[in-house]
């Protein structure tokens, strides 16, 4: 909303009630990512290079333009600085302000691949993609929308895992806000080419009844393909858990530590599969997957070492050498684990003969480690 903004600035006279509306809306973009903040920034910086370009065909830099462009992003920042500051503070020590790029020859990151194709999916969406593609295109060559059009270009090649960050901000970051620029595009597109259509015959009542029914269409389709919203394999954590949660603040010491199942979350960091995933910030129990925060603010060391336990632990499915290993290695006490998330299960569990099981509810189950707790 801010891009539309700038662009009901730079195409229509300059009133304070549009100054005022960009100020609003860059605040509330600056206050909600540094992302966002960082491509409003850039589609500024477009529109900047563009009074310039323009200035020199003209031989007259029309500076109102300039200051309408300028003023009410600056009072943004200066409104929302002392956030920005508080929060740079805290995060400081682990992000980084330069513009990496992968020592060698670029390549593709085949997981991350897989993943972009996930975030950009589900499959209907893909012919999205396609008309996109075909808008991107003909907003090149249309002078209003060209710099819509570099600027969703720039954020279609930063979406490309090639391992290039700029600012901390990996790739699928930019995938996950790219459906800006793919809805903006493929509907714009859909209108210019019924426009163009409607200029070559002579049929138009028809061929607006025919758009409305297949718009009204895929509208309802929509909706109906979406009418439960909520992605089964995001939701990590149900009822059972949440009761075992409560059992474990009540029935384990403070100073418990947890095996869990683990998977790769990406980026050589490892999240839990179920609420086992939840026990230190719910519990304040420590578990091999505390959460996917646990690099930050702790010595290098220590996060190496935590993110080999979890790894080890995403390999585990049999309470074996490995699985004995990784328990006296990590002061491992109880076993979390639910059943259908993968790895270690209850079935395996019950022929360990060094285990007890303490708690068992609707999938989940908890393990003492009879051994680890000998002396406790």
């Amino acid at each position: 909303m801010a891009m539309a903004e700038v662009e009901c600035l730079r195409r229509r006279s300059v009133e304070w009630w549009r100054l005022s509306g960009m100020f609003l809306l860059t605040v509330g973009t600056l206050l909600s990512h540094y992302l966002m903040a960082f491509l409003l920034a850039i589609y500024l910086l477009f529109a900047g290079v563009e009074w310039v370009i323009g200035g020199v065909k003209a031989k007259k830099l029309n500076w109102k333009a300039l200051l309408a462009l300028l003023i009410p992003p600056a009072l943004g920042l200066l409104v929302s600085f002392r956030w920005y500051i508080r929060v740079l503070r805290y995060s400081a020590p682990f992000v980084n302000t330069s513009v990496h790029v992968p020592q060698g020859p670029l390549s593709l990151n085949p997981e991350q691949v897989n993943y972009l194709g996930y975030v950009l999916g589900p499959e209907a969406a893909y012919g999205l993609l396609g008309l996109a593609a075909f808008g991107l295109l003909w907003a090149l060559f249309r002078r209003k929308w060209n710099r819509f059009a570099l600027w969703s270009l720039l954020l279609a090649v930063f979406t490309v895992p090639l391992g290039i960050m700029i600012l901390s901000f990996r790739s699928d970051y930019y995938g996950l806000v790219s459906f800006i620029a793919l809805g903006v595009l493929a509907g714009s597109f859909l209108i210019w080419a019924y426009d163009f259509i409607g200029t070559k015959v002579t049929w138009n009542k028809p061929l607006t009844a025919i758009v409305v029914v297949l718009v009204l269409g895929y509208l309802g389709w929509g909706a109906w393909s979406n009418a439960d919203a909520i992605n089964d394999d995001t939701v990590l954590v149900g009822r059972a858990d949440l009761a075992a949660l409560d059992w474990v603040t009540d029935h384990t010491p403070q100073d418990a530590r947890f095996f869990v199942n683990t998977t790769s979350w990406g980026y050589g960091l490892y999240r839990g599969t179920d609420g086992g995933g939840w026990l230190l910030p719910t519990t304040g129990r420590w578990s091999l997957a505390p959460t996917t925060f646990y690099p930050y603010g702790m010595d290098e060391g220590t996060a190496i070492l935590w993110t080999d336990w979890a790894s080890r632990a995403s390999k585990i499915t049999t309470c074996g050498l490995d699985f004995w290993e990784l328990t006296e290695e990590a002061d491992l006490g109880y076993v979390y684990v639910r059943e259908g998330t993968g790895g270690l299960c209850a079935q395996e569990l019950l022929t360990c003969d060094r285990l007890q099981k303490l708690y068992d509810n609707e999938g989940v189950s908890i393990w003492l480690i009879r051994e680890n707790n000998r002396d406790k």
